[in-house]
Formats: C-alpha cells, structure tokens, sequence
C-alpha cells in the first residue's frame, strides 16, 4: 500500500510539474511574441527611438550611459531599415537556413560574457528594399522581465549577392557609428 501510495504522490508531482513547466513556457512564449510585435510595430513607424528602448541595458549604467547606448542602437535600426527597408510579413522560421547579417546590441561584450543565457527567436521576413530575409531576435531575462538583448537583420545566403550586400551595410554601421564608439566623456573611441 505504501508503494502505490508513493507511486501515486510521485505521478502527481511529476504531472503538477509538468503543468507547471508547460505553463512558464507557454507565458514566457506569449511574452517573446508580445516583445516582438512591439519591436516590429515601432520599425514599421520608423520610431527607433522607441524601439531601442525595448533592449535591455546594464541596470549598472549611469543615465548617461543609458540614454548613449539607446541612442547608438536607435542609430543602428535606422541604418538597417534605411538599407533593408520596413520588415513586413513577418513569421517564425520553420527552417534552419543559411544567410548573411550584421547585429545591433546593447551593452558591451564584457556584460554579455557575465550573462549568456538568451532565448533566440527567428523570423522570415519580406523587406520593402531587399525582399525575402530574415530578422533573429535574442531576448534576455536579467531583471526579471524579457528584453531584448540583439536584433540581426540577415539575407540567405542562396541570394547571389548576399554576402557583398550585407558587407556593404556592415561597412556603412562602421563608418556611421563612429561617434557613438566613444562613451560619454571618453577621450577615444572604443569598438561596438
């Protein structure tokens, strides 16, 4: 008797666990789509601004850093929609596929080193400029809400051209990024 009563508590468990986990999971997934329609809403009005505020930033940074650093990744999603043009259509991936991108992140890579951990969600997307590509967005939950942690605007890499289109923008963040590669009040500049 004792067996199936501990069988029966540990059945239990298992499946009041179970609830549990499918629950977290099915919350932290609306909470992604959530932050992503957001995202994409703010792009599909051009409110950078807005959108660069959807990224998470180190609760360590001064206001001044803060307001830097939202600034540069506004910068960065005006760059990318000026040369992809405006995401439309969009919807999740079903397929690993090969392709092309550059990257707009907060925070430095030393942060990101101390908190690795990201959900990556994928989409396929029709650009107004480049056609078919693909936007990933990385989420981060550092304190204790999603943010956003990256945005990586990409081509497939079947695209004949894809590789040099994507340098081209890759070399245009460079050079248009370069006054935001200094922090506030530094004398030099530091890389992105």
């Amino acid at each position: 008797m004792k067996k199936k009563a501990l069988l029966a508590a540990v059945l239990v468990a298992a499946l009041i666990g179970f609830g549990i986990s499918t629950s977290a999971q099915e919350t932290t997934n609306l909470d992604l789509q959530a932050l992503s329609s957001k995202f994409f809403d703010h792009i599909a009005k051009s409110e950078f601004d807005s959108a660069s505020k959807l990224f998470h930033y180190p609760p360590s940074y001064t206001p001044a850093e803060r307001s830097h650093d939202i600034d540069a990744v506004a910068h960065m999603l005006n760059i990318f929609t000026n040369e992809f043009g405006t995401p439309a259509s969009q919807r999740l991936s079903k397929s690993a596929a090969m392709f092309y991108h550059v990257t707009a992140q907060s925070a430095h890579a030393e942060y990101w080193l101390k908190h690795p951990y990201s959900i990556q969600v994928d989409y396929e997307v029709d650009f107004s400029r480049e056609g078919k590509g693909y936007i990933f967005v990385q989420f981060c939950n550092i304190s204790d809400k999603w943010e956003i942690r990256s945005i990586a605007y990409g081509l497939p890499a079947e695209r004949i051209d894809a590789k040099e289109r994507v340098q081209e923008i890759i070399d245009k963040v460079m050079r248009e990024m370069q006054p935001f590669m200094q922090e506030p009040g530094e004398d030099k500049p530091r890389s992105i």
